[in-house]
């Protein structure tokens, strides 16, 4: 399996048909498909459908099971190529949850490469459980979660705890400060923060109570946030919104304050390039109101 073979099956999936893929490498179209033949002779699999008279090809389910390795697999020959441009340049691995990458991240990153001249990063999400995988794994070096999981492997160490505030663009409708009693769940907008949020949720609202949207990304956040709608925040993803025609408010009896945890792999010592991220996590958290940070 080789670095064209792989190029030329993304090609073609990202193109639709061997001959525009192939036109884009300036080959002919049978060198290509001579390419995805070698390389599903290799696998031992078919991967595309090949239809008489179409000039389009479709994946056959081996094929979308293959996609994301393709695609892993082509990262990871980017990155050995570029190991000579990496020396004496330290390269951090960081994954997070996808709210910390959402409102966090950009902001420490870009504190830590200004602080950090020949310092490199690789930012990726992840869930919380797939965060213990890939410290324990190494292939992250550090991840940032809100759910704290067991691991005989892995040291899940406080990093900083926000409050939780009311989001929407009715001032009238959401005072500055309000009951959680007084909501009406019918117009929330819901995203599963941490465990302690869905406890609080269930004591607060009737049983059986539907949001009007359950949420995944907390991005499309913004774009239900009309009328009287309404949704729960922590204050890293509230202060982004505060200002912009939003209204951000105290809400009385509301959930506990998240906490965001970062993950080390246990009696390993944090490198130099962690110690720097986590000063500049502090420091960047610090600024925030309603964020205790416990990293100073």
């Amino acid at each position: 399996m080789t670095q064209q073979e792989i190029e030329a099956f993304l090609e073609t999936v990202e193109q639709g048909s061997i001959s525009a893929a192939a036109e884009r490498f300036y080959i002919t179209q049978p060198a290509l498909s001579r390419r995805i033949s070698i390389l599903e002779e290799e696998l031992g699999y078919v991967l595309f459908l090949r239809r008489k008279g179409s000039r389009n090809v479709e994946l056959t389910e081996e094929g979308k099971a293959f996609l994301p390795i393709a695609r892993k697999t082509l990262q990871l020959w980017q990155e050995a190529a570029a190991v000579p441009s990496l020396i004496n340049k330290t390269l951090l691995n960081i994954t997070a949850v996808p709210s910390v990458t959402s409102y966090v991240l950009s902001g420490v990153l870009r504190r830590y490469l200004a602080e950090n001249p020949d310092g490199r990063v690789r930012s990726t999400h992840c869930h919380t459980f797939e965060g213990y995988g890939y410290v324990e794994k190494g292939t992250a070096d550090i991840a940032l979660v809100t759910h704290k999981l067991y691991s005989t492997n892995i040291e899940t160490v406080p990093a900083y705890k926000e409050k939780m505030f009311l989001v929407s663009v009715s001032e009238a409708a959401y005072p500055q400060n309000i009951n959680a009693e007084d909501l009406d769940p019918g117009k929330e907008l819901r995203v599963s923060w941490m465990p302690e949020y869905d406890d609080w949720h269930n004591s607060v609202f009737p049983t059986g109570a539907q949001p009007l949207v359950q949420l995944e990304q907390m991005s499309m956040l913004e774009d239900f946030l009309t009328g009287e709608n309404w949704a729960v925040m922590p204050a890293s993803a509230a202060r982004k919104l505060k200002g912009r025609h939003f209204t951000v408010s105290d809400l009385k009896n509301g959930p506990p304050d998240r906490i965001t945890y970062y993950l080390k792999r246990t009696e390993e010592t944090r490198s130099d390039a962690i110690e720097k991220f986590l000063r500049c996590l502090h420091r960047e958290m610090s600024r925030i109101e309603g964020v205790t940070s416990f990293l100073g």
